[in-house]
């Protein structure tokens, strides 16, 4: 599935708007029109509305539809490539409260290694709901963690040709200690 070119063009250029403008991220996915909020939606039927209304909260609800819309609204924009798919990513994992980072206490030699969330938003949103995203997120957050420990261990003993494999690998380490 896909956007319309107006629909996406749209949507990135309020969102882009809306950020200028110091609107927080779940704020800016709402002014770009990717939040939906299906409980206000009207129908022309009574009876088709109360079957429509019976079916989605069998379903789970409209939260839930809300939520799935969004993901894959997002899915959308982030496979779409714009220039804008890492932040809106990441605006859309907040609001779906996925952790900024994770922190693998192991790390090397006891010194916790953090592995930030921002560069596996776009990898995460290939899962096809939140649920599976998650599930992604903590395999993707856990082999990141094990690489930038790997890097942080070059970096420790100093060794050039370890770090700049890490790097090339997607290492990106923060050293708690």
């Amino acid at each position: 599935a896909a956007f319309s070119d107006n629909y996406r063009s749209d949507a990135i250029d309020t969102f882009n708007w809306a950020r200028a403008a110091g609107m927080a991220g779940d704020q800016a996915l709402k002014a770009a029109g990717l939040v939906a909020e299906t409980v206000t939606a009207k129908c022309s039927s009574r009876e088709d509305a109360k079957m429509i209304w019976q079916r989605i909260l069998a379903g789970g609800g409209f939260e839930r539809l809300d939520r799935s819309i969004l993901w894959f609204r997002a899915t959308v924009m982030a496979r779409a490539g714009s220039e804008i798919a890492s932040e809106v990513s990441n605006a859309v994992l907040d609001l779906f409260q996925f952790p900024a980072e994770t922190v693998d206490p192991s790390g090397y030699d006891g010194a916790g290694v953090t592995v930030n969330r921002r560069d596996m938003a776009l990898r995460v949103l290939e899962e096809p709901s939140a649920d599976r995203g998650m599930a992604a997120f903590k395999k993707l957050a856990e082999a990141q963690s094990q690489l930038n420990t790997r890097l942080f261990d070059a970096a420790w003993h100093a060794d050039p040709g370890a770090l700049k494999d890490g790097l090339a690998q997607g290492g990106d380490v923060f050293c708690i200690t």
